[in-house]
């Protein structure tokens, strides 16, 4: 491997670990908002999607997920993007702890750059936080 690459890859994992950090400081940051709490985005479940509205949660509690997948689905077809929950054996699993209020980082495959603020924006209804990679990388 040479140098140029380790260097990529060094600066990936970073960015990956400043969008981590970022994410914890926003939690945290909402958790010491408790007047807030019925309008954010964390109350809503995985799958809720498509504009869903947030639900009161019981919980306290929430799980950050970082896998190597999404919990959607999306799709780019006759010039519009579909979206749906994915049914993968993870996804599927952490919806049965119906309480727990989750948030999910990981990888969203290629998407080209001018798609990128669209998709990250319509992600959040579904309380997900994408990282995007560069062809050479996926």
């Amino acid at each position: 491997m040479s140098g140029g690459q380790d260097d990529s890859q060094t600066k990936g994992t970073k960015d990956i670990q400043s969008q981590i950090a970022a994410l914890q400081a926003q939690l945290k940051a909402l958790q010491n908002d408790s007047q807030n709490t019925s309008s954010d985005a964390l109350g809503s479940t995985l799958g809720g999607g498509g504009g869903a509205q947030p639900k009161e949660s019981d919980s306290d509690q929430i799980l950050i997920v970082v896998a190597n997948r999404l919990p959607v689905s999306m799709k780019f077809a006759n010039n519009e993007w579909t979206f749906k929950p994915s049914a993968g054996g993870l996804v599927t699993a952490l919806k049965q702890l119906g309480n727990l209020d989750m948030e999910w980082v990981g990888c969203a495959e290629f998407i080209e750059p001018a798609h990128r603020d669209f998709i990250q924006h319509k992600l959040l209804d579904y309380n997900v936080h994408p990282v995007f990679v560069e062809k050479r990388d996926y």
